[in-house]
């Protein structure tokens, strides 16, 4: 096992002392043990330079679109959307009431 995967961000905040008391709720964006391990991994394994303050934990990948489509879409705003592709976008689109047209 390479030293980068004993690293893991799931790991790294597993063992976080957050995670074994009543902390109440936390951050909203997530634990920050966990953004700093994230943060460590995009760096040595992706070469990508992000701060825990850049990182937005999500429960998951749903809850993601619909953040990033409500941060920079507007309600009604045209936007494309692939063919063939992720098939549940049309929830988060619609949730939005954007008018997503799909394109090949």
């Amino acid at each position: 096992m390479s030293p980068a995967s004993s690293n893991k961000p799931s790991r790294v905040s597993g063992q976080s002392s957050t995670f074994a008391s009543d902390a109440g709720y936390g951050d909203p964006r997530g634990a920050r043990v966990l953004r700093l391990a994230l943060a460590d991994y995009l760096a040595s394994d992706r070469g990508l330079a992000a701060s825990p303050d850049e990182i937005l934990v999500t429960r998951g990948s749903q809850m993601g679109l619909f953040l990033a489509a409500a941060a920079v879409i507007d309600p009604g705003q045209a936007i494309a959307v692939e063919v063939p592709g992720y098939p549940l976008v049309d929830g988060v689109s619609g949730s939005r009431r954007q008018n997503h047209r799909r394109t090949s």
